[in-house]
């Protein structure tokens, strides 16, 4: 705004700023124009539908429009005045102009009219965007341009270069009802799938423009409905196959400790034309990972195959070198990585990504490609991002029988990751974590049983849209073709289920596997915990490893309580013991693990006593305690297997056993006038341990150690040293099971393994 030159009271809106200098020269308007306004919603549309001015846009405005994304000019053609009749599906863009010219041209006004059309069921975007921003030969995003290679991917294309462009979006949701309009710069994405026909788009919400993109757009992270960027992506590799495979993978993965980009089908127009069927992706940035773990984008540590994308990777090189100068037999060995590194997501990461043998991967066939690691700010550990797994199921030439665990430890071009990899598998206690890891996702993810269900779910959100992508760009060649390329997939998962056990025991020199059958008695009093997973429907099989010990855990159903495991021949050998809920079981031979449950005791009762130490419970027909959980008038304050009544009130104790419940009646007391010091729970380690424990407290007290069965083994009380209160716990005599330390409101669980 400013004021026309010689005028000292009236102010003028100016289309070119000029500040510090005269404003000579330029047209005074006295305000913006309001934005054209049409008689009809955007959408679909059965057949001709008649386009009008509403009357508020129309009086002392002139409207001019295009059906190309064009920005409409004072070349355009006027709006009709009795209105536009559109027979085909059509962009409609407008821009009011003043008629006495006192008023600045109105913003932009788009809309989509979709005429004698399939009516989606999925998500759709409307983009609208200047016509030789897509298509001038020298400027144009999406075409080859001059300087094109003639061999694919045609590197040097237009399409290979780092240009955006000004674009404007429409976003109906999955009903048609609109819910976004945005203006965002526009990009070609992807690696060599820009080639493609249908090429792939991000789109980056500028704060210049409109702001991010607020809708949550994807069903898997409903939490995330705020988006800087995110990709409609054409399916990648397999935009002529399955056009879903890397969408599928993502999921899976996204229910495992890893960490992938959501996937969401859309359809696409664009200035007007149906541009087939996409799939909206989180762009894998720092935003992305800001969003999901809660902390501040500038705190991002993410490193590239190739660059650092967002701050440093200085402390990546730091922990690897450190991991790499440690002797992997040292005690301080795997937790040194485990202080850096998330071992659940490392784990599950190259399990995935050695399962579906990612031959763009790794650097296993060409340079690294498609690594990405993190660190979502500094207090947290380095973790690894899956994506872009088209080359997996052996798309790229992969036979099941190449063993990727091999090859991702000595791949053709190393790495520090492949580098990293191969020194901690050579780390015990990681490696057994490793298998048996492995074992339970290729037991339950991978199975057909769960894989093929998945893989039809995603090929069942699509199925409708894909003859009319197929119409678009013949790419898979025919519904027939794309049904072929589904097949191969889950037929290549399903002979892979063999081949990966035998390349664990290839690579690790594991004897022999075992079939392992898990049952519970009753069928409803309870369930089997193997390793990292909970399996189901019971009975289940799993095959595992000779020299890699399973933990197996009977989880009781609420109201009932474990009662023994059948014998079986591990049991008979002494490899098992029947009355523990928890045990390590070293494999020797197919066995069934059938846990029996009982009901709960109806005879279970619990009081409150007063003793020196403060509040005690006493039982009667109860066998253990697995905790106490403490009641101030109503209100839970606390575990532990005793409690001081700082404050006066009514006091309840909660017991729990297994499935069971005891309750006692309220005992009000007056306080015993000593308040609480605040106080944290003792820390452990190492955990799992296996010759002795240091437990460290932040304030002087005594502690309790119980065994699976509740039974007491071991009573301490920590003693002041010069570095803090701490004690030392030999547990090299203890039989190997889970383990509770009480103290205080306190219960801490760790393990002992020998």
């Amino acid at each position: 705004m400013g004021r026309s030159e010689g005028e000292d009271e009236s102010w003028c809106i100016f289309e070119t700023p000029s500040p510090g200098l005269s404003n000579a020269g330029q047209t005074c308007y006295l305000d913006i124009a309001p934005k054209p306004q049409v008689s009809v919603s955007s959408g679909w549309y059965a057949s001709e539908v008649t386009v009008e001015l509403l009357p508020q846009t129309a009086e002392d405005l002139i409207v001019r429009y295009t059906t190309n994304g064009d920005q409409p000019s004072t070349q355009s053609p006027a709006f009709p005045p009795n209105g536009l009749v559109l027979e085909e599906t059509s962009s409609l863009t407008l821009k009011a102009w003043s008629a006495n010219n006192d008023l600045l041209p109105s913003e932009i006004q788009d809309e989509i009219f979709i005429v004698d059309e399939f009516t989606p069921d999925l998500p759709t975007f409307s983009i609208f965007t200047d016509d030789h921003h897509l298509w001038d030969w020298n400027t144009g995003i999406y075409v080859f341009g001059p300087n094109a290679e003639d061999e694919y991917p045609h590197f040097g294309s237009n399409f290979w270069q780092p240009w955006s462009r000004p674009s404007r979006l429409m976003f109906f949701d999955e009903t048609g009802t609109i819910q976004a309009r945005e203006t965002f710069d526009l990009e070609i994405h992807g690696g060599w799938s820009r080639a493609e026909p249908q090429r792939s788009f991000r789109l980056d919400f500028k704060n210049e423009y409109s702001g991010d993109f607020e809708w949550p757009l994807f069903s898997a992270s409903p939490e995330v409905a705020s988006f800087n960027n995110f990709n409609l992506r054409n399916g990648g590799q397999h935009s002529w196959a399955t056009k879903f495979q890397d969408g599928l993978i993502s999921t899976l993965a996204n229910e495992t400790h890893n960490f992938a980009s959501a996937w969401q089908p859309a359809h696409l127009y664009l200035n007007g034309a149906y541009w087939g069927l996409y799939a909206a992706r989180e762009k894998t940035d720092e935003h992305f990972i800001a969003d999901h773990f809660g902390t501040d984008k500038d705190e991002v540590d993410l490193v590239g195959p190739f660059a650092v994308l967002s701050g440093s990777d200085a402390e990546l090189y730091a922990a690897a070198s450190l991991i790499q100068s440690t002797p992997t037999s040292s005690p301080s060995f795997f937790s040194t990585f485990a202080e850096r590194f998330d071992v659940e997501n490392y784990m599950d990461y190259f399990i995935f990504e050695t399962y579906i043998q990612n031959t763009d991967w790794m650097g296993i066939a060409w340079g690294l490609n498609n690594v990405k690691t993190f660190r979502a700010g500094p207090e947290h550990p380095w973790r690894y991002l899956l994506y872009d797994t088209d080359a997996s199921f052996g798309f790229f030439g992969a036979s099941i029988w190449n063993n990727f665990i091999d090859y991702a430890r000595n791949p053709g071009y190393p790495n520090i990751h492949s580098n990293l990899f191969d020194r901690v598998l050579n780390n015990t206690e990681f490696r057994l974590r490793f298998i048996n890891r492995y074992a339970d996702l290729v037991n339950t993810v991978f199975q057909p049983t769960e894989f093929n269900p998945r893989a039809a779910e995603a090929k069942n959100l699509i199925d409708d849209a894909m003859d009319h992508h197929i119409q678009r760009w013949d790419s898979p060649g025919s519904v027939a073709t794309w049904l072929n390329a589904i097949n191969a997939m889950t037929s290549h998962n399903s002979n892979r289920i063999g081949t990966s056990r035998q390349h664990l025991m290839d690579s690790f020199n594991l004897p022999e596997s075992h079939e392992c059958t898990l049952d519970a008695f009753p069928p409803t009093a309870g369930h089997v915990r193997i390793n990292t997973i909970e399996p189901g429907p019971l009975p289940w099989e799993g095959v595992y490893f000779e020299q890699c010990p399973i933990e197996i855990e009977a989880i009781s159903a609420d109201g009932w309580m474990f009662d023994r495991w059948d014998v079986n021949s591990h049991v008979e050998s002494g490899d098992m013991d029947a009355y523990l809920k928890t045990n390590e079981v070293a494999l020797h031979s197919n066995d069934l693990y059938r846990a029996r449950f009982e009901p709960c005791p109806e005879d279970a009762t619990a009081s409150i006593s007063e003793a020196a130490s403060g509040l005690e419970v006493v039982t009667t027909n109860v066998p253990y305690v697995d905790s106490i959980a403490w009641h101030l008038d109503g209100t839970w304050v606390g575990n532990g297997l005793t409690w001081w009544p700082s404050v006066g009130g009514s006091y309840m104790a909660v017991l729990y056993f297994d499935g069971c419940v005891a309750q006692t009646e309220p005992l009000f007391t007056d306080g015993m006038g000593i308040e609480l010091a605040e106080n944290s729970a003792p820390l452990i380690a190492p955990n799992p341990a296996s010759e002795r424990i240091w437990v460290s407290m932040d304030r002087p007290g005594s502690l309790e150690v119980f065994n699976a069965l509740g039974q007491s083994v071991c009573t301490r009380t920590a003693f002041a040293q010069t570095n803090g209160l701490e004690m030392q716990i030999d547990v090299s005599q203890w039989p190997e099971g889970i383990y509770f330390m009480h103290s205080g409101p306190f219960v801490q669980k760790f393990i002992v393994r020998h």
